[in-house]
């Protein structure tokens, strides 16, 4: 179906944006052993939660997906996520992989290039009131610029 879907909407796999959310359960969530507590986007820390994470392609269209244990760091989620990419697209080396900047650490960028994605690109978070690409994108690790950003256009 992915093969089908690809052609049919002519999608292109040179872009990947990852991004993590988090869910939270109201009571003892005590059959669902993922449901941890932690880090509470929700601002429910009385709450035990997951981590979803999604990837997305340039299209918007999912490529994979995965739930974590509510009490992971945003930046432990990478490395299962790029596994679990691989396993349902395949290995797509030459791609982009665009993390935000609470996965954006050498150990992970380091990941995304193992993986066979040279040019990985972190977004960072736009200043109070700003929109878009604060900084502009960094690829590679680098300190990329705002008037240099691969993905504007």
């Amino acid at each position: 179906m992915a093969e089908r879907e690809k052609r049919l909407f002519n999608l292109d796999d040179t872009l990947y944006l990852y991004d993590l959310t988090s869910t939270y359960f109201e009571g003892q969530a005590a059959d669902n052993a993922q449901a941890k507590r932690g880090h509470a986007r929700d601002k429910r820390s009385d709450c035990k939660q997951v981590l979803i994470g999604l990837v997305l392609d340039r299209e918007g269209f999912p490529k994979a997906h995965e739930v974590f244990e509510g009490n992971r760091q945003d930046r432990q989620t990478l490395k299962q996520m790029l596994e679990s990419l691989e396993k349902r697209v395949g290995r797509k080396p030459g791609s982009t992989v665009v993390v935000d900047r609470g996965m954006g650490y050498e150990e992970n960028l380091a990941d995304i290039r193992a993986y066979g994605h040279p040019y990985p690109a972190r977004r960072d978070r736009a200043p109070a009131g700003k929109a878009g690409l604060a900084g502009g994108v960094r690829a590679g690790g680098g300190l990329g610029r705002a008037d240099s950003d691969p993905l504007a256009g």
